[in-house]
């Protein structure tokens, strides 16, 4: 449905302005990152009204998108499949409660993961040059170390789940024999 529709959107826009555009694939591609995204914020601070967790849902989603930003990590095949997985984690995230021992448990293991496996699939969803992957890798382990000192479990659960997903990432990519 959101790829039908950033492709509609994408051949209008190249219909108007034929010289003036990049290739309907580039715009569908980034339509469909941007339509994802918004879907997804609109979707998950809906759900989260009536349950009460606006804000923590809110900060749930900021955290997971600074930290997915400069780590990369798992892309699902379906902007669809992406926006309800990202809406019911977003909004189950406020529903645990972390003891501090937790927090630090989750902090070791996210930077561990980050250490080894960050940044992901930067390639094919990023502008950023090969050269700044260690900068993207030094920020991810920044930011999760500062989360620490916050002692939010929104943002270490978030920062875990985004870290976690880094396996899943290295998973489909090793399965069709791409490079880490």
């Amino acid at each position: 449905m959101i790829e039908s529709i950033s492709l509609k959107i994408a051949q209008n826009i190249k219909n108007k302005a034929p010289y003036n555009t990049v290739s309907i694939e580039v715009m569908k591609f980034a339509l469909i990152g941007l339509t994802n995204a918004i879907i997804t914020i609109i979707v998950s601070l809906l759900i989260s009204i009536p349950l009460g967790n606006f804000l923590e849902v809110s900060i749930s989603m900021i955290t997971f998108a600074i930290i997915r930003g400069v780590s990369g990590g798992y892309h699902f095949n379906s902007a669809l499949v992406c926006t309800v997985f990202s809406a019911i984690i977003f909004n189950a995230v406020p529903f645990f409660t972390l003891s501090e021992y937790q927090i630090g448990v989750l902090t070791i293991l996210s930077v561990f993961f980050m250490l080894i496996f960050a940044p992901l699939d930067m390639e094919k969803h990023s502008r950023v040059p090969k050269k700044y992957y260690m900068h993207l890798k030094i920020a991810s382990i920044g930011i999760i170390v500062c989360s620490y000192f916050i002692q939010s479990d929104v943002i270490t659960i978030s920062i875990a789940i985004q870290s976690f997903s880094l396996l899943l990432g290295v998973r489909k990519i090793l399965k069709g024999g791409e490079q880490l």
